[in-house]
C-alpha cells in the first residue's frame, strides 16, 4: 500500500518525543514497515474496493442502518464513561441533525454511499490519498473529524494535539457547526449522522491535551488507535543493516 509521509509526520512524531512519551524518531522504514498492515479507513480507494466486494453496503440496508445504531450506543457509552473519571462541562445545546425536515432528508441521503463519499472530498479532498493521516494538513484533518463520525477518535485527536492550536481550532469548528443553521454545518452534522458525537469530542479534547488518554476499547487494536502507542512498536522493528 503506497502510503504519504512529508515534513508535517515528521514534526508531529518529534512532538511527542519532546514530550517524553517516545524515545525517538522512528526511521523511515520502521514506520513504513508498522504502517503496512494498518486499515486506512480514510482513504476512497479502501472504500470502493469495500463496495466493489459488498455492493449491496452502497444502499441503507438494515444490517448498515444497524451498524450505525451500535456506533451511536458505543460512542454514548465513551461519553457516559468520561463522564465518572472526568468532569464534565457543561456545553451549549447543539442543534440536532435529524430535527427539521431538511436536515432528516440530508441524513437520510448522506446514509447512501456515494452522496457520503462526495460529502467527505467536498470538505477533506485529502480523502482521496491512502494513509495514516500524519501528513494531513491541519484544516483537512479538523473538518475530518468534525463531519466524518468516529468510534473511537483517539489517533485523530492527538494527530491534531501535535501541531501548534490544532485542538483549539477543533473546538471552535465544533461550536460553529454544533450550532450553526447555515448549509455547511447542516451538512457536517449529517455526515456525522449522530447527535451527541460533537460533546464526545469536546469532552475528549481535554484528556488528549493532557497526555491522559482512554482505554482503546474492546474491537479495536490500539496500536492503531493510540499514536504514542503506534510509534513506539514502530521503534521496536530492526533496521536493516
Amino acid at each position: 500500500m503506497f502510503l504519504t509521509y512529508g515534513p508535517r509526520t515528521w514534526n508531529r512524531i518529534e512532538f511527542y518525543v519532546k514530550a517524553g512519551l517516545v524515545p525517538r524518531v522512528p526511521s523511515l522504514y520502521q514506520l513504513k514497515h508498522v504502517s503496512e498492515s494498518q486499515y486506512c479507513a480514510s482513504a476512497l480507494p479502501e472504500r470502493i474496493n469495500h463496495y466493489i466486494k459488498h455492493p449491496l453496503d452502497i444502499f441503507p440496508t438494515p444490517e448498515k442502518i444497524l451498524a450505525l445504531r451500535r456506533t451511536n450506543q458505543a460512542v454514548a457509552a465513551g461519553s457516559a464513561a468520561m463522564t465518572l473519571d472526568g468532569a464534565r462541562a457543561d456545553y451549549p445545546k447543539a442543534v440536532e441533525a435529524g430535527g427539521l425536515p431538511f436536515d432528516k432528508m440530508l441524513k437520510t441521503a448522506f446514509v447512501f454511499a456515494p452522496i457520503r463519499l462526495t460529502g467527505h472530498l467536498i470538505f477533506n479532498p485529502w480523502f482521496l490519498v491512502p494513509g495514516t493521516g500524519l501528513d494531513v494538513p491541519t484544516r483537512y484533518m479538523v473538518a475530518h473529524l468534525a463531519h466524518g463520525p468516529h468510534p473511537f477518535p483517539l489517533w485523530d485527536l492527538q494527530i491534531l494535539h501535535a501541531d501548534e492550536g490544532g485542538l483549539d481550532r477543533l473546538e471552535r469548528e465544533l461550536e460553529i457547526r454544533s450550532k450553526g443553521m447555515d448549509l455547511k454545518s447542516r451538512i457536517y452534522r449529517a455526515l456525522a449522522q449522530r447527535d451527541g458525537y460533537y460533546d464526545y469530542l469536546r469532552e475528549l479534547i481535554p484528556r488528549v491535551r493532557n497526555f491522559d488518554y482512554p482505554s482503546v476499547p474492546c474491537g479495536f487494536n490500539p496500536k492503531y488507535e493510540n499514536l504514542v502507542l503506534f510509534l513506539n512498536c514502530a521503534l521496536t522493528i530492526k533496521n536493516p543493516a
